[in-house]
């Protein structure tokens, strides 16, 4: 039987890495990928929960899970696990400021589940800017819907990430009367102060002298029934309302008196406004070509590349990138070339700006050393030239040797001239020696020697 209430919760903070995947500042920024932990609790007294398991998702514009699923294993009664981590892209058309809300369902192999909903904000507030009021006083009239208005300008461009209003010296001899809105450069309109407490206008209290309207603050403005002076509050209306819009042009500050008797001025105003900034994460190219004599393949995140090919991959600015060589049957790894030297399995690259990488692979050669007048040439030799040559006329994109004898059988084909000449004009139509330049064949009577399959190595060799 399972116990009766909600289980598994969400236990503490989402923990957020862009190290791999971003410029490693700990925030989200346009254009990364990042890793999120979310630990999660058993909150069963006695009871244990097997086969723990998260799906992460989201309906943000702009935001891709590629890692959707967590295993937090078995979870005895009370126990936590960070479990594997979740991860997801933001794409770098993203607004600065947007914020991601992501639904984690948890569930478990007794059936207990739990949903609950994440929000990450793209971006950070960096240091708060306050923004005073400049112009003359401006009586409040009693009794009048139309009510007083002071304006300030908040010059730049910034989006909103906390805003704090400061009421530095507001007059009037019963701040029960008054309601005071908050009007943003785009029209939106929060009510900060409605008639204190609670609308009932009682608080006959004068003035809001250096008064602070904080979302963070502990009390809210709307219950005090005695002085506000030199303290801060919560407003009636979140001030996180403005969060994400441009804070930059034209606020409002309209105070209206709604009872009779008593009236004042707006004297003194200030907006402190923190914005959100991101950095945005340059995208960068990664280019691989892989050529040589025979197959191999390069592997890196995100690629997979075989002699003859060029593949491209695009990276966020500063992912380090790890390439790895694997030559094919019959194949070695020559170098590396671009930017990787060297003859390593691998290769890793820093991925500061697009970058270009070369993986050469060549024709293992049987007899690699061919002796005159000791080394017997083989149909094995003129086999592997061919499958050489035809590799580099791939790579050249040129189609395959229609050779003679396309079947060499060892003991019974004979080593013919048509053969070397072959092999000689198609290694000369991928970029090789004019057959001209070696030794002139004559049929029936030259015998092929070392010297001739030594000469065509050499030459696929500087062409690889």
């Amino acid at each position: 039987m399972i116990e009766a209430f909600d289980v598994p919760l969400v236990n503490g903070t989402a923990v957020l890495g862009d190290t791999a995947g971003g410029n490693g500042n700990g925030v989200i920024d346009p254009g990364e990928t990042i890793v999120l932990t979310v630990p999660v609790s058993n909150n069963f007294t006695c009871i244990g929960l097997t086969s723990v398991a998260g799906a992460l998702s989201t309906t943000t514009t702009g935001v891709t899970i590629t890692q959707a699923s967590s295993s937090y294993g078995n979870l005895s009664a009370g126990a936590a696990a960070n479990g594997t981590a979740y991860q997801f892209t933001v794409a770098q058309s993203v607004p600065c400021g947007t914020l991601i809300t992501f639904t984690l369902n948890i569930s478990s192999a007794e059936g207990a589940s739990s949903a609950r909903t994440i929000t990450l904000r793209v971006g950070q507030a960096v240091t708060a800017t306050t923004y005073t009021y400049t112009g003359s006083p401006v009586s409040i009239p009693d009794n009048n819907p139309t009510g007083a208005i002071a304006t300030l300008t908040v010059p730049g461009s910034l989006v909103i990430g906390d805003i704090n209003l400061n009421l530095t010296n507001i007059t009037h001899t019963w701040i029960g009367d008054l309601v005071v809105q908050l009007i943003a450069p785009d029209g939106t309109n929060i009510t900060m102060i409605n008639r204190p407490p609670n609308g009932t206008g009682s608080n006959g209290n004068d003035n809001f002298t250096n008064t602070v309207l904080d979302d963070e603050a502990t009390n809210s403005i709307q219950s005090q029934t005695g002085s506000v002076t030199n303290a801060s509050f919560r407003p009636a209306n979140p001030l996180s309302g403005f969060a994400n819009k441009a804070g930059n042009g034209t606020w409002t500050l309209k105070i209206i008196d709604a009872a009779s008797v008593d009236t004042g001025t707006i004297t003194a105003w200030s907006l402190t406004i923190a914005p959100i900034t991101c950095t945005v994460s340059q995208t960068v190219t990664l280019t691989v070509t892989v050529r040589g004599s025979a197959n191999g393949t390069v592997t890196g995140s995100g690629m997979s590349c075989s002699t003859g090919s060029t593949c491209i991959a695009n990276y966020t600015s500063g992912t380090p990138v790890t390439l790895t060589e694997a030559p094919g049957s019959g194949a070695s790894f020559k170098s590396w070339g671009g930017a990787c030297s060297g003859t390593a399995t691998t290769c890793t690259v820093t991925m500061t700006a697009s970058q270009s990488v070369t993986a050469t692979f060549s024709q293992v050669f049987t007899d690699p050393t061919l002796t005159a007048r000791s080394t017997p040439i083989k149909a094995v030799h003129v086999t592997e030239l061919r499958s050489a040559i035809n590799t580099l006329r791939a790579v050249n994109s040129l189609s395959a040797f229609s050779w003679t004898d396309p079947t060499l059988t060892v003991g019974t084909t004979p080593a013919k001239k048509v053969h070397m000449d072959e092999l000689r004009q198609a290694l000369n139509e991928t970029g090789g020696p004019s057959p001209s330049s070696y030794e002139t064949l004559v049929a029936q009577q030259t015998p092929i020697k070392a010297s001739h399959i030594s000469d065509l190595r050499n030459a696929v060799r500087a062409l690889e």
